[in-house]
C-alpha cells in the first residue's frame, strides 16, 4: 500500500479566532502593542526547540524595531532562574493546560513563532492557525505541513536566525488587515477538522480493504 500522511485533527470549536481585545483582557496583556508568542514545554532549555535561534532573531529584530512596540509572550514553562534577558520585554504565562485559555493566547497574539530545529508535526502552528494567528517556523521541519509559506505564515530558511527575524517582520506587516489570519483559519477548516481527517482515514481503510480483497482472489 502507498504511504499516506494524515494530519492530527483539531477541535475547531475550541481552537477558533476569538476577539483580540477580549483575549488580551482575559490574559492581562496590553492591547496597544504587538505580541509575539512562543511555546514549548521546557522550550528555553531544550536545544531542539530552537530557543537559541529565536533569541538571535529577536536580537536582529531589535536593531530596527521599536523595543517598546513589541512584547514576547512565552508559555509552556515559568521563567527559569538562569534566563538571559531578551531585547524585548517578556511575559511568562506558565503551563497552559486549558485549551480555551490557549486559544485565547493564540487569538491575542500577532504572530506565533515555532523555531524548532526538529519537528515531526508542528501541532502548535496548526492550533495557532485555527485561531487566526499566522506562524513563523523553519522550513525542512514538520511545520511545512501546517504553514503555507507567505500565505498562512512564513517558512524561514533552516537554522537561519536572520530569516526567522525577517519572517516575523513580514507577518506583522502583511497581516495588518488580517489577510493572513483569514487564510490561516480557512486552512484549518479545510485540512484539520474532525470531518476532514475522519474522511481521510475512511478513504485509507476502504482502499486497504479493496487491496486485501483483491489479494485474496489471486491463486
Amino acid at each position: 500500500l502507498p504511504i499516506t500522511v494524515i494530519p492530527n485533527p483539531l477541535d475547531l470549536t475550541v481552537f477558533r479566532q476569538l476577539d483580540r481585545d477580549m483575549s488580551r483582557t482575559l490574559l492581562r496583556l496590553p492591547k496597544d502593542i504587538k505580541l509575539v508568542s512562543f511555546g514549548a514545554i521546557g522550550g528555553t532549555s531544550n536545544l531542539r526547540k530552537g530557543y537559541t535561534e529565536l533569541s538571535r532573531a529577536l536580537e536582529i529584530l531589535a536593531k530596527d524595531y521599536d523595543r517598546d512596540g513589541l512584547l514576547c509572550v512565552i508559555f509552556g514553562q515559568s521563567k527559569p532562574r538562569d534566563f538571559a534577558p531578551l531585547p524585548f520585554e517578556v511575559t511568562w504565562v506558565g503551563s497552559l493546560r486549558n485549551d480555551d485559555i490557549l486559544a485565547a493566547l493564540y487569538s491575542a497574539s500577532d504572530v506565533y513563532v515555532s523555531p524548532a530545529l526538529q519537528e515531526g508535526y508542528a501541532n502548535t502552528c496548526a492550533e495557532a492557525a485555527a485561531c487566526g494567528c499566522p506562524s513563523v517556523a523553519f522550513a525542512g521541519t514538520g511545520a511545512e505541513q501546517t504553514i503555507t509559506h507567505q500565505s498562512t505564515g512564513y517558512l524561514a530558511r533552516p537554522m537561519s536566525a536572520e530569516d526567522l527575524a525577517a519572517g516575523i517582520v513580514w507577518v506583522l506587516a502583511e497581516n495588518a488587515e488580517g489577510r493572513l489570519s483569514t487564510k490561516a483559519r480557512a486552512k484549518a477548516e479545510v485540512e484539520w477538522s474532525f470531518r476532514v481527517v475522519g474522511d481521510a482515514y475512511q478513504e485509507v481503510y476502504e482502499a486497504s480493504l479493496v487491496t486485501f480483497q483483491e489479494s485474496q482472489k489471486r491463486p
